[in-house]
């Protein structure tokens, strides 16, 4: 989380825009189209693949509007890579959602800047909700946790990566002990927060 957040200081820096961190109803309004009831933020908001019959031995079905585990073995393959069906993708390989944003719903989890509190939205802002002020939860571990958005992986046939779906995550990225830090199909998307669109 701290990276991506001073990622987006360092764009805002250098472009002169206020670039930051989504907040969470940020993200969510960008994923459901400006609000719109949409499960996945997909081109119409659905899920869209070859037909699971095509599935055999050596041929899993592929996306159309969203990856699937196919999608991914297939560009692993393509790479040299053994990642498999955990392999993220370009992210245009896709089309974008109706605002013309890639992949939010199945290429990582994405970072957002509020602190994570599960009993938030019972009582936010209902207009805009900015998320709580300081750290509210814990991990397993005791560790303050940020809110994740999104999904690493998706796959037509048995779900994922519905806009609803949100979770806890350690903005630290904790090490293990061969000083190996696991980033867990993590990514961030900035955005500029200026109420004036930018060409």
């Amino acid at each position: 989380w701290f990276e991506a957040d001073s990622y987006c200081k360092w764009l805002s820096t250098l472009t002169g825009e206020p670039f930051a961190l989504p907040t969470e109803a940020q993200w969510e309004y960008a994923a459901r189209s400006r609000g719109q009831f949409l499960m996945v933020a997909t081109d119409d908001g659905t899920y869209k693949a070859e037909p699971m019959e095509m599935r055999t031995e050596s041929y899993e079905p592929k996306g159309i509007n969203i990856s699937s585990d196919g999608d991914r073995i297939e560009f692993a393959t393509q790479m040299g890579w053994t990642t498999d069906s955990f392999t993220p993708l370009p992210v245009d390989m896709f089309p974008p959602n109706p605002l013309g944003l890639y992949s939010m719903s199945d290429n990582g989890y994405e970072w957002v800047s509020d602190w994570y509190d599960p009993d938030y939205y019972a009582r936010s802002p209902v207009k805009d909700p900015q998320g709580p002020d300081k750290p509210v939860f814990k991990s397993l571990y005791g560790y303050d946790t940020k809110v994740i958005r999104g999904q690493g992986y998706a796959n037509p046939y048995w779900g994922g990566g519905v806009n609803v779906f949100r979770r806890m995550a350690d903005p630290y990225g904790r090490a293990d002990a061969n000083g190996r830090v696991f980033l867990g199909a993590r990514t961030a998307r900035c955005i500029v927060n200026n109420p004036v669109p930018i060409k």
